[in-house]
């Protein structure tokens, strides 16, 4: 028996912020898909977790994250 999980974190709407594009997002949030799909197939357990904080964004400005 094969002990096997895929694991998916924070990706849900909010995690980017609009005038910061996120680098490859489309090709991360396509390969989390097929990875989803493969895993669906053969029916492995997928788990989602979604952190839920009242800070939105942390935003980059001179190498430092803040929130906004």
């Amino acid at each position: 028996m094969e002990n096997t999980a895929l694991i998916i974190i924070d990706l849900q709407i909010g995690v980017q912020p609009e005038n910061v594009p996120l680098y490859r997002l489309a090709n991360v949030l396509n390969g989390v898909n097929q990875r989803i799909r493969l895993f669906r197939e053969k029916n492995n357990p997928i788990i989602f977790v979604q952190h839920n904080d009242s800070d939105r964004f942390l935003i980059l400005q001179n190498g430092n994250y803040f929130r906004n």
